[in-house]
């Protein structure tokens, strides 16, 4: 049947040639990208005429799209006087409605806030059973995003409820379920880290983690953390274990390093080359420079060592 009418379509050219002598040909847009809830003539159709704005369809759902044949593309053109034919039976058009989709972040933060005010320990977050679809609204649409029929069983830690979000005349509905867990505060990467990275106070922020995650190897202070160097690649957000970090080399083995004393009222310094690499607080074999005696001595800094009365008589023996 359908090519019949196509058939039709291509030998109908009387009422299209007289079209053409008032307007110009209209040309087919493809792909066409809309945002409203409508899908106009003029969406369609360059050179539309006077029936530009005539509604023909609705929309498809924000973020997905809609594909018209040549046959009701033909149907509609002559049925407002657009000039326009089909080259083949195989022409069409793809219509997308625009849309912008909701973080899962939101998603959750907007639920663990209604499961607060229902009684929730303010606390907890909450972790959805299956994996979240994708909730997508309207780009004039302004994205706000409620709470309907919600239940929550404090004795079990479960929940469910539908997420509405957008406006009254373009809501969409996802109904979520799941479970409530406590959290504790843990520092965790802002940002990717990279192996050999060292970290600083800016690489950490607080994230609230389920309790039941975090382990006793979880780093969950971040004084033992800043000035240590990563031991592999680090994801922003992840929670950190002591094998992930470990101290620096300050000090390479054959470089000259300050070598000093402290004693009451003084300090001595001279100057020595490591024999060995070292960390932060790590004993390593330093040779003076001016006895050629070895002696151990903890590492300071990049450039210095400490050493103690009862290390240099030692040597001196």
């Amino acid at each position: 049947m359908k090519r019949l009418v196509l058939a039709l379509i291509l030998l109908l050219t009387t009422a299209p040639a007289i079209a053409a002598d008032i307007l110009p040909p209209a040309l087919l847009r493809t792909p066409v990208q809309i945002s409203e809830d409508s899908l106009r003539l003029g969406d369609l159709f360059d050179n539309a005429g006077l029936h530009a704005q005539q509604v023909v369809a609705a929309a498809p759902v924000p973020g997905r799209r809609l594909v018209l044949d040549t046959v009701w593309l033909y149907k509609v053109a002559r049925a407002y006087g657009v000039p326009w034919q089909p080259t083949s039976r195989k022409e069409r058009a793809i219509v997308e409605r625009l849309g912008q989709t909701l973080p899962v972040e939101t998603l959750k933060e907007t639920m663990r806030e209604a499961l607060v005010a229902r009684g929730m320990a303010a606390e907890s977050d909450v972790i959805f059973s299956s994996r979240t679809p994708a909730l997508v609204v309207p780009v004039t649409t302004d994205p706000h995003v409620t709470v309907e029929d919600l239940a929550y069983d404090e004795s079990q830690g479960r929940f469910s409820g539908t997420i509405v979000a957008g406006e009254a005349s373009n809501t969409q509905r996802l109904t979520l379920a799941g479970r409530v867990v406590m959290t504790v505060p843990v520092p965790v990467p802002s940002r990717p880290l990279k192996k050999g990275d060292i970290i600083t106070a800016s690489d950490l922020h607080w994230r609230n983690l389920p309790a039941e995650t975090v382990r006793s190897q979880t780093l969950t202070d971040p004084r033992g953390m800043i000035g240590r160097m990563a031991t592999r690649s680090l994801r922003e957000g992840g929670a950190l274990r002591e094998d992930d970090l470990e101290e620096p080399v300050l000090i390479t083995r054959n470089k000259a390093v300050t070598v000093i004393l402290a004693l009451p009222g003084m300090v001595l310094t001279v100057r020595g080359k490591a024999l060995e690499n070292g960390v932060r607080e790590a004993s390593i074999r330093v040779e003076n420079m001016a006895s050629r005696k070895t002696i151990l001595a903890t590492v300071v800094d990049e450039n210095t060592v400490r050493v103690s009365l009862a290390t240099i008589m030692a040597a001196a023996e």
